[in-house]
Parts: C-alpha cells; structure tokens; sequence
C-alpha cells in the first residue's frame, strides 16, 4: 500500500506550468509543491499540512483553475493526504472534495491533468471512515469505481474491498459486508490485501453479527472461510485480544454456538511462542517479549480461554464440564522453564513448494482433511527439501488422525522420521500417535498407564484434550466410568472445544454412557407418567447433564451433524430448559 501510494504522490506534472512571479525571498509555488512532497517522503505530515496550506492561501484563490490547470488540485489532494494522517477528518473530507469538484480534467491525456481527480473520491470516502461517516464513505467508493480511468487510476485493491466490508458492517448490511471481505480474502496475494485489514473487517462483521444477533450468518462466514481466516500461529497471537473480545460478546449476548466457534482462534501461546521463535521475522521483538509475558500472567489468552470455556458450559448446564475446567485452571503450568522457547528456523523454500504448503494449511484449516491429503500428495511429487518433506508428512499424520483413520496412520508412521520436524510440539504430536495405536488394538491397561504419564507432561492444549479423549476410552474399556466420563468432559474444555473433531467424539461417548444409566432411563420413562417423580435425584440430575451434552453437540461438537436419533429425547432436559 504504501509504496502504490508512493507511486501516485510522484505523479506530478512538470512544475513549470506552476511557476509564478513572487517577492523576493519567497518560495515559488513549484518550490512549495516540491517541499510539500519531500515532507510526505519524510512522513513529516504536519509540515506537509502546512506547507499545503500555505500554498492554497498564496496561489489558490485568484482562479487556480484557469492559472495553473487542473493539476493545482493534487495540492488539495496533498493537503487532504496529510489532514488524514493527523486525523483531521472533516477537513481532509473538505480538501479532496475540492480536488474532486473544482479541478476536473478536460481530457484523459493533457500535460497539465489532475491526477488525483478520481482518486480523490476514494481518499475522500476513507476520510468519512474516519469520521464513521459509512453511508458518505460507501457513496464515494461507489462513485469511485464508476468513473476511475482504469488506465491510470491504479488503487490498493483489497484495502478498498476491507473498507467497504467495514463500512457495510458499521451499516448492519451483513451480506454485503460478508461479499466485500471474501473477496478481499480470496485474492490477498494478487490484491496485496492487508492482514491487519482482514481481522479488522472481520471483528467489524462479527460485532455487528452480533448485536443484530445474526448468529448464523456469522457461523456461515466463518465456516466457509475458516482456512483464509487462520493465518500461522504466531500471526494468529497477535489478533487473540480481538477474537477473545469477540468470543465475550458472544456469550454477553447468549449466542453461545458463536462463542465456541470465536474461541478457537486463539493460539495456544506456547505453541504461539514456538512458531514466533522459528519465524523471528513475524512479529516484533516487542511482540515475542509480550507473547513471553503471556506464559506466566493470570490474565493470559489461554486462561481467559480457559475460564470463558467454564462459562459456557455453566451456561449449557453441563456440570461435568464446568468441574473439568476448573480442575485444569488449577492444574495451569504457570512455570515454563522445562519448555523449549528457541528453535531454528526453518531452510529456505522455492516459492512453488511455499505457495503449495500454504495451500495444505489452508484446507487443513479448513477442515478439508481429504482435499488436503490430495495437495499433500502432490506436493511430494515436487522437488522439495528435507524439512518441507517433513513438514507435509506430518501434516499427512495430522489429517489421518483427523479422520479416524487408525490403521492407514499406523501404516504411515512406520516410515516416519520425526527427528526432522523443527517443532517440539509436533514431535511431540508424533508421540501422541501412539495412544491411537494402542486404542486400535483395545490395549486399554497400556492405554491407561500411557495416558495417565503424558498428564504431567507440558502438552499444548489441543495435546491434552486428544490425551484426555484416549484416556477416557482406555478407563470406560476398563469399567472405570465415572472416571472416563471426567476424562472426557476434559476433552470439550481443554481447548475451548478446538479440537472439533475429537471433542464431538468425546460427547457422544458421554452420551453414550449416559443413555446406558439405568437411573436416567428409569427417570425418562417416569416423566410421561402423571404426577411421578423422579426415580432418584442422581437420575434427575444425571438426565439434566445428558440434555446439556445434547445441547452443546447441537451448538458445537457436531460440527454441522445431525445429532443421533437415540439421544435426540435428550434435548430440552438441560438445565433451565
């Protein structure tokens, strides 16, 4: 952006039709433009605004028009340029509306053009976003796009569509807003679309979302555009305030099923860490000594996660839930030095192999574990190096197990080297393949002692809720149910219900359970009989926690699945329904 707008603050025609007689010691008008224009390169835009304004007060009002031609009015366009920067909005307004309306060209190729003109509407409806003038904003964008000379009007693309999602946004108009920033997405290369202007567009569209209580619409976006939205998780730390805002507002509002989705966008910070330490150029120092901070402060991402997820399930009735986030805020490591904070960054890529693992991630995130697997495959048929083989590989696991696909996971594995993956947490990932395995083969005593060990070990977050779902079978294998039953309430709040795939597998194993309970079946068949009551206040209160299961797979877990058939008599036994 700021180099294209380097490009058209040079675009000035030759200073000699600006010339004009002056006393002596004054500047000519071209020696003021010219001064003018140093001061923009310098970012001085406080004596860029003055400079400007001096040359308007000097040369502006005798008929500038007919003196010096339409190019008197990229002064204006200038002087508008540095009253934004110093959030003087209404006068930046003013300024390009004058370039607009007072210096018009005559023809499309004549010496002395205004080469601002058109450009000056669109400045002037980023001015009126300055102002939250929206209305005014998108009627000038508007304006813009229909009469810019497309042989010389060149713009910043994806920062125009960013604004008119925005300005939608501010509008309540949520499918134009939804339009405006996919397209801004969706071409974030060839637009050179800012990152910082996507999330912004985005936390405009979820807020609006939300206090129109559109939560579906929301939900929609997120789910069709969930691999453009997530970017590395170090970049994905530096927009977790944001999301967390979001997530809160969600639960302010009741709009729960929003909240679980919002939560998940924030990183785990340590894995956050990792990726900044073997990617030193993505976030500022400041940045990586913040995201340091964030391991040991009470008000961390991932606590504040954390406690927001024991919220929710409050909010479900779900007790079990609210017993197994509390139980991990207690557990929180808040003393990282057995962590491993530097790492080397990763070799040096082909751009082809680069843009091709961008296109993994992205369908990953996404969910799109087949399509994935697909990319995968041809990216191995690439030359590529070692670690970016390695890379895909793992990927290659992590879409397996995604999938439940045990056995074509184990058959991976046995030519897997994790020795060459860079991350801790994904050889620590690797080791974690081994409870699949043990699952697979029912080896429950195994699974139990292998679980219970890796407890005490620092797993991320999403590490623990797989660790947590594997022990719940090993235990439920066992006959160990009230145990496995914790195990898997630890499951859904460990990551704030992240982990999709494996939380909703996780749920319908509590429901499972719970649809075994003699007691909650008697008490089910009690309630269709007049004045009965219930067989035991644990059948009651064990129905009441199966209907909140029901109703947090319909908010979350199932992942747009239809709940099974058996547990549908479930819903509307939650607490408070």
């Amino acid at each position: 952006m700021r180099k294209m707008l380097g490009r058209f603050l040079i675009i000035i025609v030759s200073t000699s039709g600006l010339c004009a007689r002056v006393s002596a010691g004054e500047k000519t008008l071209a020696e003021l433009v010219d001064a003018s224009l140093t001061a923009i390169h310098e970012r001085d835009w406080g004596k860029s605004l003055a400079l400007s304004e001096e040359t308007v007060a000097r040369y502006g009002k005798d008929r500038p028009l007919e003196k010096y031609g339409p190019q008197f009015g990229a002064i204006y366009y200038r002087k508008g340029f540095a009253e934004m920067k110093l959030k003087k909005w209404a006068e930046a307004m003013a300024s390009f509306e004058v370039c607009y309306r007072d210096f018009p060209n005559k023809t499309a190729t004549a010496q002395n053009d205004n080469n601002f003109q058109t450009l000056a509407l669109l400045k002037w409806g980023e001015a009126a976003m300055g102002s939250a003038q929206w209305e005014v904003a998108l009627r000038q964008f508007e304006k813009f796009t229909t009469e810019r000379d497309r042989s010389r009007d060149f713009f910043a693309q994806g920062l125009y569509h960013i604004n008119s999602a925005v300005c939608h946004a501010k509008l309540g108009n949520i499918p134009q807003a939804i339009e405006h920033l996919e397209i801004a997405m969706k071409n974030r290369l060839p637009f050179a679309t800012p990152e910082e202007g996507i999330i912004a567009a985005f936390e405009a569209l979820a807020s609006a979302a939300i206090s129109a209580g559109n939560e579906q619409a929301l939900l929609d976006c997120i789910e069709k555009n969930r691999g453009e939205l997530t970017v590395s998780p170090a970049l994905m730390y530096r927009y977790s305030r944001v999301f967390l805002k979001l997530a809160g507002e969600a639960i302010s509002a009741n709009l729960l099923r929003a909240a679980l989705v919002l939560y998940p966008f924030v990183p785990d910070t340590a894995i956050a860490l990792e990726d900044a330490c073997a990617h030193p150029d993505v976030l500022t120092p400041a940045e990586v000594l913040a995201l340091k901070s964030d391991l040991t402060r009470v008000d961390s991402p991932d606590i504040i996660k954390l406690t927001a997820t024991a919220v929710l399930h409050q909010k479900i009735g779900n007790s079990g839930g609210v017993l197994a986030a509390q139980h991990a805020l207690e557990k929180y490591q808040l003393d990282t030095s057995k962590r491993e904070n530097s790492l080397p960054d990763l070799a040096k890529r082909s751009p082809v192999a680069v843009q091709s693992m961008e296109e993994v991630r992205q369908n990953f995130e996404a969910r799109r574990y087949q399509e994935a697997l697909a990319a995968i495959m041809m990216l191995k048929q690439k030359p590529i190096d070692p670690s970016l083989a390695a890379l895909a590989s793992f990927y290659q696991l992590e879409c397996l197990r995604k999938l439940g696909d045990f056995t074509a996971l184990a058959e991976a594995l046995k030519t897997f080297e994790p020795s060459m993956l860079s991350r801790r947490s994904q050889r620590q990932e690797v080791r974690l393949y081994q409870l699949c395995e043990l699952a697979r083969r029912e080896n429950w005593q195994v699974l139990d002692a292998r679980a219970t060990s890796l407890a005490d070990e620092n797993l991320s977050q999403s590490q623990q809720a797989q660790t947590a779902y594997f022990h719940g079978l090993a235990l439920e294998g066992l006959g160990r149910i009230p145990a496995a039953m914790m195990a898997y309430q630890t499951t859904l709040t460990a990551d704030a219900a992240a982990s999709e795939d494996i939380v909703r597998l996780a749920t319908l194993r509590l429901l499972a359970l719970y649809h075994e309970d003699p007691d909650v079946q008697v008490t089910l068949k009690n309630l269709g009989t007049p004045f009965a009551e219930p067989s035991s206040s644990l059948g009651a209160r064990s129905l009441r926690e199966a209907g909140a299961l029901a109703a947090f797979f319909r908010l979350s877990s199932g992942g747009g699945g239809a709940l099974p058939e058996e547990f549908e008599v479930y819903l509307g036994h939650a607490l408070g329904e």
